[in-house]
């Protein structure tokens, strides 16, 4: 068959007009389709930053109670008598007295004091509880130190840290 130039003059417009529309212009379906999808995505990337805050949140913590527990800790293997832990000039112990510990703490008795979300010392209501407890190990002069930081409504503590030191010659 022999097409004539008017033929296919025509034939080539109707085509390019075609290819034309199908390149340049997305459909109604597609449009609600990848509307869909990226409403899907920006979701679960939404929550997936709000996951990583509340993780970010919970390990600044417990890292500041590492920190307290720690330093309570060292202060108490560093003192001169097993019942005393000196507090010194650092930032994450001011709010505390002195004489707190020492006069408190006792074979068998808990130390208690409520701490912000920062682990400062606080008045309540507070967020979490220290309590520092005392005992007389199974050796004569062997002391442990329990070390706990605790959510205020929660039995489980956010971080543990047990001591021991031997004060030689000392019965409490």
């Amino acid at each position: 068959m022999i097409l004539t130039d008017l033929e296919v003059t025509k034939n080539a417009a109707v085509k390019s007009v075609h290819t034309t529309r199908d390149k340049r212009a997305f459909s109604l379906a597609e449009l609600i389709i990848a509307i869909a999808l990226l409403s899907i995505f920006g979701v679960i990337a939404a929550r997936m930053f709000f996951i990583a805050d509340q993780l970010t949140e919970r390990t600044e913590q417990l890292d500041r109670a590492v920190v307290l527990t720690a330093n309570i800790a060292e202060s108490w293997q560093a003192a001169p008598l097993q019942g005393e832990i000196p507090i010194t000039g650092n930032e994450m112990m001011a709010g505390f007295e002195p004489q707190a510990f020492a006069g408190d703490l006792k074979n068998g008795k808990t130390w208690s004091v409520n701490l912000d979300q920062n682990m400062r010392a606080v008045d309540l209501p507070s967020e979490f509880v220290l309590e520092v407890e005392l005992r007389q190990g199974s050796e004569v002069g062997l002391w442990l130190l329990n070390i706990e930081v605790c959510p205020q409504d929660s039995d489980i503590p956010l971080y543990d840290l047990s001591v021991s030191r031997y004060f030689p010659g000392e019965v409490r």
